[in-house]
């Protein structure tokens, strides 16, 4: 009987608990600087929701919580915004203002509607499919750099030997001596400059490949690739990847 009851109750959970469809390795990217947000940002209603904090910090915004009214209230360049926890309207320098999709507890975090917040503060959002990232654009905040979409660091492993030879996610042979490498989300084909920060060396190598499948990592490169630029003695390290416009 208990089991019985257990799975009913499993099933329950399973119709009206609400499913947040978790974006994990979706980039936020601020005029060119790419942000791994921790907890990842979630799909509501066709809505894109990020986690209040690191948004906002990454806007360079300070950021209070009112527990005793359930709103964020944030601080950014002249601007002052409140936003109310599941609430369809939010106050921008003293005006109230339409939200479709309200800011939601999720977790125990905090998240907020994103194209709501960067259009109230006069940002562009866009959402680019092919790469998974959220671009913003700040006016004003001119990127030189027209060849790169985005920047990000984070951890780099490399492979070889027993892949050697073997069909890589696109359909190709990899060859561990070329200058190449696996991501997630990437389209094949996209070109990634690769820096390791130890050595200050850098590779371009083109993206062939699905991967790497540890959350921790962004990239898996090639044999060549690793040792051109020092990483492959470590197995491990930290790199910057600069996606390129091809």
């Amino acid at each position: 009987m208990k089991r019985i009851l257990s799975n009913i109750f499993l099933v329950l959970v399973l119709i009206f608990v609400p499913a947040w469809s978790v974006g994990q390795d979706t980039i936020v990217v601020i005029d060119g600087e790419g942000y791994m947000f921790d907890p990842s940002p979630v799909n509501v209603e066709g809505r894109k929701l990020v986690p209040m904090r690191p948004l906002f910090e990454a806007f360079g915004a300070n950021v209070h919580w009112d527990s005793g009214t359930n709103t964020v209230i944030c601080y950014i360049d002249d601007s002052k915004i409140h936003i109310s926890i599941e609430g369809y309207t939010a106050v921008i320098d003293g005006e109230e203002k339409l939200v479709d999709v309200p800011a939601r507890l999720i977790n125990g975090s905090t998240f907020v509607p994103l194209r709501f917040i960067g259009e109230a503060l006069g940002y562009a959002v866009n959402w680019d499919n092919a790469t998974k990232t959220i671009q913003i654009s700040i006016p004003g905040n001119g990127n030189d750099d027209s060849d790169i979409l985005y920047s990000v660091n984070g951890i780099a492993s490399w492979y070889g030997g027993k892949f050697h030879g073997r069909r890589t996610s696109s359909g190709e042979v990899f060859n561990q001596h070329e200058f190449t490498a696996a991501h997630r989300t990437l389209p094949f084909g996209t070109l990634v400059n690769v820096t390791f920060m130890d050595t200050g060396k850098s590779i371009q190598v083109r993206i062939n490949d699905r991967g790497p499948y540890v959350q921790d990592r962004i990239i898996d490169l090639s044999r060549a690739a690793a040792e051109a630029i020092g990483l492959r003695p470590h197995g491990l390290g930290e790199v910057r990847i600069e996606v390129l416009s091809n």
